[in-house]
């Protein structure tokens, strides 16, 4: 699955400075893009429309508004990469 790639790295090569001299700082990948958009994407969801289609479902509202959370953050990511090539 394509993720996007990291949101928000932290680069590797970071020193930071402590008591007895430095230690390097090791980069982390952080959120992955999908993660990223799928977070945005739940913000603009209504809240009571997804707890209607979660009920007539038969899921917990969470789960329905992940579902279409990562749909979101799924179709951004394709868009994306189209537009890349």
């Amino acid at each position: 699955m394509n993720d996007g790639g990291p949101a928000f790295p932290v680069p590797y090569t970071h020193f930071d400075t402590w008591v007895h001299g430095k230690y390097p700082i090791h980069g982390h990948p952080g959120l992955s893009l999908r993660d990223w958009f799928a977070g945005m994407a739940m913000q603009s969801l209504d809240r009571l429309r997804v707890a209607e289609q979660a009920k007539a479902n038969g899921i917990s509202p969470s789960m329905m508004m992940a579902q279409i959370s990562y749909g979101m953050a799924d179709a951004m990511i394709a868009a994306r990469d189209s537009k890349q090539h």
